[in-house]
């Protein structure tokens, strides 16, 4: 294969095998990309045996101009990959072309030999742990790194050891819901949904006992946990089979994505509690569906959510999340407030994402 010296190698793995995270940010990423007149030409790095399970209609490269993508998928087990690096130093950008710029969906893989990274950033490690040094080590081997909120790029700087000049902020887009459903949806219900796999750090048990405080107040309310199974599953079965709002509540643990537009639509409010995170793609989302949100306050949040969010402090009482619960309900309940939330969120799009990263891609490939 014979590329062009602006050519970028993405991993687009992810892509196509997640709906959400890293594939959704790999393929709204993609999609964006391939639509701006300044796009450079892009090589599509599908190389690993993880089952494909996005639909090819969902990837949104209709629009690609022919001979500026090129999609490279090979079925070749990770462990073969790794063995290929740890022998010959075979990296995934000699299966793809060799191209001067590699742009990582996931920090540790796929091995590289010998392309530029670029890294996005979008969760760190807890601090003064294994995992946090050797993410540290990768983040200043990086020819660049993409923070999605200006926290994690001082962050970067600060606890990762990253040069600031090779540190760059982009935002994320929050459209692709609003898109595949044809418009904010209007609640039809006072449904509190929450998003993510159930994780400890999703602080699960905190989101039951701040509901059953709610409904013991007397509102008239259901909640749903929209996201597979993990470390916190069996103990929040144990509290929800022995929870007095027992009836109100729902977990949807194998969600499907063609599903995920509407179900969160036509909820009043997300709840979102999370011990640290890099972006806000996740309320975000929800804002552009005109779905009011009660977050947890993190920097990444603050620094975009708009100003009717409800905000619960760091590591919350029951009583601190009914309150923002009771809130949210009236404010994601009311049509005019849905709509005026929704048209506030059209500013968070994946073009201006696109339109931030290029920049990134065309100077990592000029100092190469």
């Amino acid at each position: 294969m014979s590329l062009s010296s602006d050519t970028v190698a993405i991993d687009y793995l992810p892509a196509v095998t997640h709906a959400p995270g890293v594939g959704r940010y790999a393929r709204e990423l993609v999609r964006a990309v391939v639509r701006r007149h300044d796009a450079p030409p892009l090589v599509l790095c599908e190389i690993g045996a993880t089952p494909r399970a996005v639909p090819e209609e969902a990837l949104g490269l209709e629009a690609c101009e022919p001979g500026r993508v090129r999609r490279v998928q090979r079925r070749i087990p990770q462990r073969a990959l790794d063995l290929g690096h740890k022998l010959v130093r075979l990296g995934v950008d000699d299966l793809c072309g060799r191209p001067k710029v590699f742009h990582r969906a996931r920090p540790w893989l796929p091995p590289i030999r010998k392309a530029a990274i670029v890294l996005p950033l979008a969760e760190l490690p807890a601090p003064d742990t294994a995992a946090e040094r050797a993410l540290a080590a990768r983040a200043r081997e990086a020819a660049a790194v993409i923070a999605f909120s200006e926290d994690y790029a001082q962050r970067a700087v600060q606890r990762l050891g990253v040069d600031p000049g090779r540190v760059h902020r982009t935002p994320v887009g929050a459209e692709h819901w609003v898109r595949d459903l044809g418009g904010p949806a209007g609640s039809t219900r006072p449904r509190i949904v929450v998003l993510g796999a159930m994780r400890r750090a999703r602080r699960p048990l905190a989101a039951l006992a701040g509901f059953e405080h709610l409904i013991a107040s007397g509102v008239d309310a259901e909640l749903v946990w929209v996201g597979r199974g993990d470390d916190a599953a069996s103990a929040f079965q144990v509290a929800w089979s022995a929870s007095p709002a027992r009836e109100r509540i729902s977990w949807v643990d194998h969600p499907l994505e063609q599903d995920m537009p509407s179900t969160v639509g036509e909820a009043a409010v997300l709840l979102h509690l999370a011990d640290d995170e890099g972006t806000a793609v996740t309320p975000l989302e929800a804002c552009a569906l005109g779905t009011a949100v009660a977050a947890e306050r993190l920097p990444a949040f603050e620094e975009v959510l708009p100003p009717d969010t409800q905000w619960i402090e760091r590591d919350p009482s029951s009583e601190s999340i009914a309150t923002a619960l009771a809130a949210a309900l009236g404010l994601g309940l009311d049509p005019e407030r849905r709509a005026t939330r929704a048209r506030n969120a059209e500013r968070h799009t994946w073009d201006a994402c696109a339109a931030a990263t290029i920049p990134v891609w065309r100077a990592v490939a000029g100092a190469c």
